[in-house]
């Protein structure tokens, strides 16, 4: 990925453009009328730059904040346990804090993955920070907000290589590998059934490698029929 690019700032906008900065500030933050043939252009170089607002920025510049909260998760998360077991309480828990501190939470989930930050409803242009639960944005957009000093922590997910971002994790490789160790030793179970997560997210990956790796410990050949989705 072009550095110039994801580093993109008005200034580079506005030369894009061929406009001043001030008519790119004006367009961006709809606090003055703008030329139509300036507004394309903008947009135009907008889009090319895959320029997003710094958030902390235009907060000093307007001596505001917007208070709000973004939660992004994965679409089949969101429709298959909107209420469920792990969900709720998560939510919930999210809610009582975000309140506690005098904002609100907005929740935005897409059945792809986020890979350009302008695609994204939530994100740096009208929330102060997000919450990105598991693989419901892309490393590209991640690496390209985290560049404009955008705040936000990851559940579930481990940041890409080299980036520091905040993350909250649970382990799931040693307790699985310990659940068919048992089975194994313990019931003398030797085809023992794997339901799989969704196949993109770390801990589906993490569970299924320590399910792998228990067979092999104890001798077992895999067999993929045993291995479903769900």
């Amino acid at each position: 990925m072009n550095s110039k690019v994801l580093n993109a700032n008005i200034r580079d906008v506005a030369r894009e453009a061929k406009v001043s900065v001030a008519t790119v500030s004006r367009f961006l933050n709809k606090t003055a009328v703008v030329s139509p043939p300036a507004a394309e252009r903008i947009q135009a170089a907008v889009a090319l730059l895959k320029y997003v607002p710094n958030a902390a920025a235009r907060t000093l510049t307007n001596h505001r904040r917007t208070n709000l909260l973004a939660l992004v998760v994965p679409f089949s998360t969101f429709i298959h346990h909107p209420l469920g077991i792990f969900f709720a309480p998560m939510l919930t828990g999210i809610e009582i804090v975000t309140t506690e501190h005098g904002m609100n939470l907005a929740i935005s989930a897409n059945p792809a993955r986020f890979a350009d930050p302008l695609s994204l409803a939530l994100g740096p242009r009208n929330s102060d920070g997000m919450l990105v639960f598991a693989d419901s944005i892309a490393d590209q957009a991640l690496i390209h907000m985290h560049s404009q000093g955008f705040p936000m922590v990851l559940m579930h997910r481990s940041p890409p290589p080299g980036l520091d971002i905040p993350c909250v994790l649970v382990e799931n490789e040693r307790p699985v590998f310990e659940l068919v160790e048992h089975l194994v030793q313990v019931h003398g179970r030797r085809r023992i059934l794997f339901l799989r997560g969704v196949e993109t997210q770390q801990d589906s990956v993490e569970r299924e490698r320590g399910y792998t790796r228990a067979l092999q410990a104890n001798g077992i050949e895999f067999d993929p029929a045993l291995v479903l989705s769900g």
